[in-house]
């Protein structure tokens, strides 16, 4: 397992425009435009299009939050709306919000847009491989997640 697929989003240098409007480091989810930021300092170092949990069955929890743990190549396990399970590999996982995470998802050929409103997540955010590789390469346990709509 572990393929690397889906549409790749390469990190922005760090010359971006967008300022962070946080004033500190910190992994931005916006659900309304499907888009994750990710800030070190006062650098946008990261910006990917996502596709976070359906409104209707799913939602992402917005809020703020805080990386609480970094971990490498496994399954990710629940349940769909249906009652049947699923179980999706992942290489990387930064969960959030209890079952409710940051990762790759090798399974899904593009992102951004409308996808979460038919086809989203279980209340992750959903990344290509190269972005969620590098949000990991530069995040930290501890690191807080805004999740706003």
């Amino acid at each position: 397992n572990g393929v690397r697929t889906g549409t790749a989003a390469p990190p922005v240098p760090t010359s971006a425009t967008r300022p962070n409007p946080y004033g500190y480091s910190c992994v931005e989810v916006d659900i309304t435009n499907q888009t994750v930021y990710c800030y070190i300092n006062q650098d946008l170092v990261v910006v990917t299009p996502c596709v976070t949990g359906n409104a209707w069955a799913h939602p992402t929890s917005t809020g703020v939050f805080k990386i609480n743990s970094k971990e490498r190549n496994r399954y990710l396990q629940g349940y769909n709306s249906d009652g049947s399970k699923y179980k999706s590999w992942v290489n990387f996982w930064m969960p959030f919000n209890g079952g409710q995470g940051l990762h790759d998802a090798g399974w899904r050929s593009s992102f951004g847009g409308t996808i979460y409103q038919s086809g989203g997540s279980h209340g992750c955010v959903n990344m290509p491989y190269d972005a969620a590789a590098a949000i990991y390469n530069v995040s930290w346990v501890g690191m807080p997640v805004i999740v706003h709509k």
